[in-house]
């Protein structure tokens, strides 16, 4: 992410090809965060990130799969693909929460609405999918270096549904400390990138300023020597 620019240049600098830089500044700020945040939670942060970080993956497979990978050139493709993440997560959540979770716990009766969102749910992820699979595939299925998934848009479906149900089971005060901590980095990224953009944006304007009054100086120059010349 640093040789693309997305972070800053201390993170790219090695030395014999190991990051130091990086890998002390990343190292210093987990312990920090380990050491103040309680063991029960971190290890479920870190569940769930891991889990939404399959998600994206599955979700990713079936975008490049039909095309829009580095840009998207089938829009209904990537709508319908956020619709089979939006309907296999609420899925996810219901089915623990609506029939699982009472199973556990006989106390608990089974709460017949989230099941019934969660049926629904389920169907509109796999009529989402089989749409998906009507689309042309736009990658090279012929050729033997590329690793090729099987069942795709339908197996990504069952896996994103399932981590979804995972992600579920995680304590729901947890999970809002996965989002407090993505906003946090999220906003200290975004300030970074607008900085970035702006010091790119002014170091242009003051490229193009200098260029027009070399411009202008020597087209002086050379009337005046014309005018000497007269």
């Amino acid at each position: 992410m640093s040789e693309d620019g997305l972070l800053p240049s201390v993170f790219r600098k090695s030395k014999r090809g190991i990051y130091r830089r990086g890998t002390t500044i990343v190292g210093a700020a987990l312990t920090i965060i380990a050491a103040g945040v309680p063991f029960s939670v971190l290890w479920d942060i870190i569940s769930v990130g891991v889990l939404l970080s399959f998600n994206l993956t599955n979700l990713s497979l079936v975008q490049i799969r039909y095309g829009n990978g580095g840009q998207i050139s089938e829009p209904q493709v990537d709508g319908l693909s956020w619709v089979m993440f939006g309907s296999t997560g609420v899925a996810g959540f219901t089915l623990y929460y609506g029939v699982m979770r009472p199973c556990f716990d006989p106390e608990l009766p089974i709460d017949w609405t989230m099941t019934a969102i969660c049926i629904i749910t389920v169907l509109c992820s796999f009529v989402a999918a089989g749409v998906i699979y009507t689309f042309e595939i736009r990658c090279d299925m012929d050729d033997p270096t590329i690793f090729k998934a099987f069942g795709v848009p339908f197996v990504p479906c069952v896996a994103m549904l399932f981590n979804f149900f995972l992600l579920a089971v995680i304590a729901p005060v947890n999970i809002l400390c996965f989002g407090a901590f993505m906003v946090v980095v999220m906003g200290v990224y975004v300030g970074y990138v607008w900085t970035k953009r702006r010091v790119a944006k002014n170091n242009s304007h003051q490229n193009v300023d200098s260029t027009g009054s070399e411009n202008f100086s020597s087209t002086d120059v050379s009337g005046s020597e014309s005018n000497s010349e007269e």
